[in-house]
């Protein structure tokens, strides 16, 4: 067959997928993840520690659904997420060459 037919074939097919897929959408709750770096739990309004903190926002979305407050922390891979792979603290010259080597 004519690869122009195939390519546009396998399109046609993905959009209807993606029409099943939005209208089943509509049946599931949503579901909103808000993730921080190095956010504790008094940074947020909703649970009332600090009088300083305002956050009308996500207090109206937390007061509207679930909410977690015990959280496994994932330090080594959200460094990963974040800022690419760990380098295992060498520095740039000690990753490229021997110390020898460093004029």
């Amino acid at each position: 067959m004519n690869e122009a037919f195939e390519y546009h074939k396998t399109r046609h097919r993905g959009c209807f997928l993606m029409l099943v897929v939005a209208a089943q959408a509509a049946k599931r709750p949503n579901v909103i993840i808000i993730y921080t770096d190095d956010h504790g739990y008094t940074d947020l309004g909703l649970f009332g520690i600090d009088s300083n903190v305002e956050t009308p926002n996500m207090d109206t979305l937390a007061r509207g659904g679930a909410l977690t407050t015990k959280i496994t922390q994932i330090l080594r891979k959200a460094q990963a997420l974040f800022r690419g792979p760990i380098r295992r603290r060498q520095t740039w010259p000690a990753s490229l060459c021997r110390r020898s080597q460093i004029v």
